[in-house]
Parts: C-alpha cells; structure tokens; sequence
C-alpha cells in the first residue's frame, strides 16, 4: 500500500531538462521540443560557462 501511495505521489513530479549548446543548436530543436511538452513551460536563457572540463 505504502509503494503504491509513493508511485501516486511522484506520477506528477516536476521535471527539468538543461541542455548547454550554441544559441543556433538550441534554435534548430526548439520546434521538436515545443511539439512534445503538451503542459508546462520551455525556457532558454544565455549563460555564462565559468568552468568546462573535458573528462565530465
């Protein structure tokens, strides 16, 4: 009973998805994504890399 409360629970849990690419990359699947998320928000905001290491 209790497992099945949690699965009840977590069924609508908020997802992130990040994705780091140029602004053009970004662009070219905008049309993809928008066409899968049915509910929720899609943003894209610059950032600034303050750290990349090849070996992640």
């Amino acid at each position: 009973m209790y497992a099945a409360r949690m699965l009840d629970l977590s069924y609508d849990l908020p997802v992130i998805v990040e994705a780091v690419d140029r602004a053009e990359k970004v662009a070219s699947v905008l049309p993809q994504v928008q066409a899968i998320v049915s509910q929720g928000l899609i943003t894209v905001s610059d950032v600034e890399i303050i750290l990349h290491e090849d070996n992640l």
